[in-house]
């Protein structure tokens, strides 16, 4: 609805031209106003037939004309029309056009008051500590004295410690043979699960169950199962003949104990593989088996580039988590050197020594807290560098719907 002002008129006003324009918030309660407002808004709108004149000054005076929530007006106004607190739609004309003002400056701070708990947080709890880690990996800091700087002597320690080589190894080790490992296992699980036979829902919670199994709980779980003197799995060996390993304290089975102890959680990844095999269309393999592919040709040529993206994410994820390694070899130490799990220690001949660990005896059992820094930060250039080098093989292997 357009109104011919004299806009040069209104331009020389000091104050705009204000419509503020009624809100029907409730439909069923207010609808009879509607034809009331709708008169209204035409009869203000209407091009006026001549405009008067200020007696006092002698300049054309422009008004405000209001609507207000009830067809007749009764209240006193003890602010400006366009700056009434009850007047929430404002239309000014400003030119030959005109455009729709909300003023909702109280659904902005109610906005902000909602966002506040979640932007405290982050501030306090991650931006904050991020920000101050970079400061102590450049300095001598015990948590009980005031940081001295030493700039980068934090860095030059670690790469002379023989230690820091030996954890970043026992990390690789995990990320290189355990990750594939469990998308292997998870990927068998799921092709397994995706079979058409009875009681299918029953088998797939039961292998699904572990996963929700709180980590800790596992892992002492399976410090039982594998324990040399009266674990389940040595038992059944013994019973079948073999050989019983120690697989708490012979260095050379203790990174293979926790494969195997990383292979029982798979369901999570079973559960990912599974719902993107039942996305794979059917009609590529009713096609394929026309044309006389077997059973192997379709998991590789069909299977597999169908559920490349799934395969991706899951190998992206299973990197970063095995760089952080943590909490099984934490709980196998504690259990094997018997000096509880506040022993400053990698376990035989630092099989066990994964770098986590060794970040977080340098932070909370010798109180280095710029050394653990600093790995901290390696420890994030290594995984930033690792997962862009992932993120730059994809286009080769990894193929998406709509390609």
């Amino acid at each position: 609805m357009c109104c011919k002002a004299d806009f040069k008129s209104i331009a020389k006003c000091k104050k705009w031209l204000c419509v503020a324009v009624f809100a029907l918030f409730f439909k069923n309660t207010r609808r009879a106003a509607w034809p009331v407002l709708q008169s209204r808004c035409k009869a203000i709108l209407a091009p006026p037939q001549s405009t008067p004149k200020n007696t006092k000054t002698g300049r054309k005076s422009v008004g405000f004309l209001i609507l207000n929530q009830a067809p007749k007006c009764t209240r006193s106004h003890r602010f400006p029309p366009h700056k009434h607190p009850e007047n929430g739609f404002v239309m000014r004309f400003a030119g030959k056009n005109s455009f729709l003002q909300v003023r909702s400056s109280h659904v902005l701070i109610l906005s902000a008051l909602l966002q506040l708990p979640w932007i405290i947080g982050f501030l306090a709890f991650s931006l904050y500590p991020i920000i101050m880690s970079v400061y102590y990996s450049l300095t001598d800091f015990n948590m009980f004295q005031t940081p001295k700087f030493v700039g980068l002597e934090n860095y030059s320690a670690l790469f002379q410690d023989e230690k820091f080589y030996k954890s970043l190894g026992n990390t690789l080790y995990m990320t290189v043979l355990g990750t594939p490992l469990c998308l292997v296992a998870g990927l068998l699980l799921a092709v397994l699960l995706n079979q058409k036979v009875r009681a299918m829902p029953i088998f797939r919670t039961f292998f699904y169950l572990p996963s929700i199994v709180p980590l800790v709980a596992s892992s002492m779980l399976w410090l039982w199962i594998l324990n040399p003197q009266y674990g389940l799995l040595n038992n059944i060996l013994q019973k079948l003949g073999l050989y019983q390993p120690n697989w708490l304290t012979d260095p050379r089975f203790t990174k293979p104990a926790l494969l195997i102890m990383g292979v029982w959680g798979v369901g999570s990844i079973m559960i990912i593989f599974l719902a993107a095999l039942q996305d794979v269309p059917r009609t590529l393999y009713e096609a394929a088996e026309i044309d006389g592919a077997n059973a192997l040709k379709r998991f590789f040529y069909i299977t597999l580039p169908g559920i490349s993206p799934a395969i991706f994410f899951q190998l992206i994820m299973g990197i970063i988590n095995n760089f952080q390694y943590f909490t099984q070899a934490y709980l196998m130490i504690g259990s094997s050197t018997g000096g509880g799990l506040n022993v400053v220690s990698g376990g035989a001949e630092n099989s066990l020594l994964f770098y986590a660990l060794y970040l977080y005896q340098n932070a909370f059992n010798l109180f280095k807290m710029g050394k653990a820094s600093a790995m901290a930060w390696i420890l994030f250039v290594v995984v930033a560098v690792v997962t862009a080098v992932v993120f730059k093989t994809q286009d080769r292997w990894v193929s998406y719907g709509e390609e």
